[in-house]
């Protein structure tokens, strides 16, 4: 019962925040157009953010029940000094731990720092998530054609964006809820007030 999610914090301290009764997760989620990651290029883009906000959570106290993780699009390199970081991140090399603490890592912190730090490799691309996700939207909506499937799924991404960057929904959104809210609770329509399908 101890591990029921209980909140969903996006876009603030990290990308992700997952809320548990005993223990946070802090996940930074990175894309790569081409190529693999090395531990380098892990420590210029992910494991920066996942420095500050282990920082942010030694200054409050919570570091030691929260983990640090990093889920990168695509592969990791081959090198043996990546392989070695990615499996276990307290096997990074001296030239890595070093890049680490002008992170603003503090020497004595690093081992705790790297125990929490978790490395996810080999997520799907952006395209494949948007194939998957368009096919669920087909797989609710069966009698939907493919060009308003893919208005549907536009529209939310541009919902989802407008969220996360704490601005205002399209009009186009805030219009259709704001039409079809009045009626979401009617068994059935009188004249002149859309049904189902319109809604």
């Amino acid at each position: 019962a101890s591990e029921h999610l209980r909140y969903v914090v996006c876009e603030q301290v990290e990308d992700i925040a997952l809320v548990y009764p005993a223990r946070i997760r802090f996940l930074q989620l990175k894309t790569r157009d081409r190529g693999s990651w090395s531990a380098n290029a892990m420590c210029d883009r992910g494991i920066d953010a996942l420095a500050r906000s282990y920082i942010s959570a030694r200054q409050v106290g919570i570091h030691e029940f929260s983990s640090f993780e990093l889920w990168l699009e695509g592969p990791i390199s081959d090198l043996k000094t990546t392989v070695d970081f990615c499996m276990n991140p307290l096997n990074a090399s001296s030239a890595i731990k070093a890049k680490i603490t002008k992170l603003g890592i503090k020497r004595s912190w690093l081992p705790d720092f790297l125990e929490r730090l978790i490395i996810n490799p080999d997520q799907p691309t952006r395209a494949h998530v948007d194939a998957k996700a368009i096919w669920e939207i087909g797989a609710i909506w069966t009698q939907l054609s493919y060009t308003e499937i893919l208005g549907i799924y536009e529209r939310l991404l541009t919902a989802a964006t407008a969220a996360q960057s704490a601005s205002v929904m399209p009009n186009s959104v805030q219009a259709c809820l704001a039409t079809a809210q009045p009626y979401l609770s009617l068994e059935l329509p009188d004249r002149g007030q859309p049904g189902d399908d319109s809604i």
